[in-house]
């Protein structure tokens, strides 16, 4: 079997005549440029996934994130911020892990019996040697949190010592660009994912790559990291996935440069002429929240609730400011008021000494006016509409709503409430029969060797 980084070889003492490439210099070049005009056509995109990131970390009111910046007093607001939106977007994740599905395939002919069993048992094996039950939750997160995960499904030359394997992982939507104005990533012209790796590694796997290399890897838009992530001795590398018409079929074909350097290009192999994929699809699958239209990118629970996250974070810093001002009051003094304020001050002194006499006119409380009963009210009101928004009623969560007893009555409850919940799961799991669907295409096209798997029998 051939891996990715083989190419043809004359036999000993036959001289080739040099073919020319499809890929080259030029086209790379050509190629950095429509990933430039992708990438940005997708700010907008990124700036909000960084921003919803933060939302996740509770870093809502730092400095620079959507609206929380306050005329430079949001530092005050961290110690304020609630786990309201994050509980919200856990339980939506608990949901979906709650729903994880399985494949099982049907025969659609009786000639498709034998291998609709075979498949049936296989897959799932498949899915397991790439941890794909962690994949769905952390696409699932991503997805709920940013309204769009990306898994990828591709062909590894390089594992099981050269045999080669199916490679399931989720993609981080801030290494994707696609084409502007497109709703299925499936309809753009072409699909760019980007990555940084080290220059040594580079330089090992591809020798061409030695000496030529950036000496620091350049990011658009990153997250803003708890880590000190460096850059230097990292280059960045990009895979090129693109369509191209075939004697009247649309084919896929795929190309890996960084800089100027091609490292990998399908169309100069004639062992790809069919294209790299044979089911023709870029391989990577989106699981989309809340779709909106002209992308393929959606919104995310976080979208829909971190407004009112932030009016829950003013209204609750108010209520404890209040509460904090009224149980350490503090008091007006009149020039000249013979109090000791070190002994006043220190809340174990038992006695503080006064020269002279002291009354109202000299040491007097400050009043704190406290806050109108209807506040609390609001705040609860507000944490009540985050639930709503999100379908995270307390029902959904276990929690009977006052006066409802009825065993039959909480079922209706749940049931009801449930709804969106099982919108988006429907959603979850078409883009789950997608990927499957993309399995199978590499099975039938890779799966050239004798390979044995060990399953559960029918006993």
């Amino acid at each position: 079997m051939r891996t990715n980084n083989e190419t043809n070889s004359a036999p000993v003492g036959v001289e080739e005549e040099p073919t020319p490439k499809a890929i080259g210099t030029k086209e790379i070049q050509k190629a950095a440029e429509i990933l430039e005009e992708y990438s940005s056509g997708k700010q907008s995109v990124d700036k909000r996934i960084v921003e919803n990131e933060e939302y996740w970390k509770m870093r809502q009111w730092d400095k620079g994130i959507g609206d929380a910046v306050l005329s430079g007093e949001n530092k005050d607001y961290r110690v304020y911020s609630t786990p309201w939106l994050h509980t919200c977007i856990e339980s939506r994740i608990a949901d979906a892990m709650d729903n994880y599905p399985t494949c099982v395939f049907r025969a659609r002919q009786k000639d498709d019996v034998n291998e609709a069993k075979k498949l049936s048992s296989i897959v799932p094996v498949i899915l397991d040697i790439n941890d794909y039950e962690g994949t769905y939750h952390d696409v699932s997160r991503y997805a709920l949190m940013q309204g769009m995960g990306y898994t990828g499904i591709f062909w590894d030359g390089t594992a099981h010592n050269g045999i080669g394997e199916i490679l399931i992982k989720k993609v981080d939507a801030l290494s994707l660009a696609w084409e502007p104005g497109v709703n299925n990533i499936q309809d753009s012209r072409n699909v760019f994912h980007t990555s940084v790796l080290d220059n040594d590694l580079l330089e090992q796997r591809y020798p061409q790559t030695k000496g030529k290399l950036s000496t620091t890897a350049s990011e658009k838009t990153k997250y803003r990291y708890d880590d000190s992530v460096k850059t230097e001795g990292k280059s960045k590398v990009i895979d090129w996935y693109y369509k191209r018409a075939v004697n009247g079929k649309i084919v896929l074909h795929f190309c890996k440069f960084v800089n100027d350097i091609v490292l990998f290009a399908s169309e100069n192999d004639p062992m790809y002429a069919d294209g790299y994929y044979h089911h023709g699809r870029y391989p990577f699958v989106p699981r989309t929240v809340y779709a909106v239209e002209g992308s393929p990118s959606g919104y995310g629970i976080t979208d829909l609730g971190k407004s009112t996250q932030l009016q829950i974070d003013l209204l609750n810093k108010a209520i404890v400011d209040n509460a904090t001002e009224a149980g350490r009051p503090r008091y007006w003094s009149k020039n000249g008021c013979s109090v000791n304020r070190s002994q006043f001050n220190d809340p174990t002194n038992r006695i503080v000494d006064v020269e002279g006499s002291i009354g109202e006119e000299h040491l007097r409380p400050i009043e704190t006016p406290p806050l109108p009963g209807n506040c609390i009210n609001v705040l609860s009101a507000k944490i009540d509409e985050l639930k709503f928004c999100t379908a995270n009623q307390d029902v959904n969560s276990g929690v009977a709503p006052t006066g409802v007893t009825a065993g039959s009555a909480l079922s209706a409850l749940i049931e009801t409430g449930g709804k969106p919940i099982r919108l988006c799961n429907r959603s979850f799991h078409r883009a789950f029969k997608e990927e499957i669907e993309i399995v199978v295409e590499l099975i039938r096209q890779f799966y050239d060797e004798t390979r044995v798997f060990r399953i559960t029998g029918k006993d």
